[in-house]
């Protein structure tokens, strides 16, 4: 319990946090590609008030489901972070590779066809997702990647959310 987020049965922030330290210190040590996806769902908070805490939940299970579906490979890690945040670390994945599956997962979430009412991006729940790439010449900590992952998130949201952006973008914004 103390590693699994009892609402979604996926990886916790603590499991998360341990993980991500390893894939980080192996990306380091061998020069293996290491990326991350910041996922958040969009108007989560209008849902909410919308749809009630339970509905909430049961969004919240649903999104859960899709990632695990997702990403499923050994090594992959998908993991809830914060409440309608979620995290992936992919051991082994180039930039191309990292953008394809943040690009599989917006779909599968679409296609579940969770209605939001209160949203403005769709009539269903979206998400939006921000991806970062390991880069040995800048980063020296997990946390730089992270934020450069939370930074692409937060420009997906200001581009009109249900989307993927890369912190590659970021730079050029």
């Amino acid at each position: 319990l103390s590693r699994s987020d009892p609402l979604t049965g996926l990886p916790n922030r603590r499991h998360f946090d341990e993980a991500k330290e390893t894939e980080f210190r192996r990306a380091q040590r061998i020069g293996q590609p290491l990326s991350l996806l910041l996922c958040d769902v969009d108007f989560f908070k209008r849902y909410n008030d919308r749809y009630g805490h339970a509905g909430g939940d049961e969004c919240l299970r649903h999104l859960a489901q899709a990632l695990k579906a997702t990403f499923g490979r050994a090594g992959e890690l998908a993991a809830r972070v914060g409440g309608e945040e979620f995290a992936v670390l992919l051991p082994g994945a180039d930039a191309a590779a990292a953008h394809a599956a943040a690009q599989r997962l917006r779909l599968a979430v679409a296609d579940l066809a969770i209605p939001h009412a209160d949203s403005d991006a769709e009539a269903h729940v979206t998400v939006s997702i921000g991806m970062a790439q390991f880069e040995p010449a800048s980063m020296d900590q997990f946390d730089t990647l992270f934020h450069r992952a939370d930074q692409a998130l937060y420009l997906a949201k200001r581009r009109g959310r249900n989307r993927v952006v890369s912190a590659t973008a970021v730079a050029t914004s």
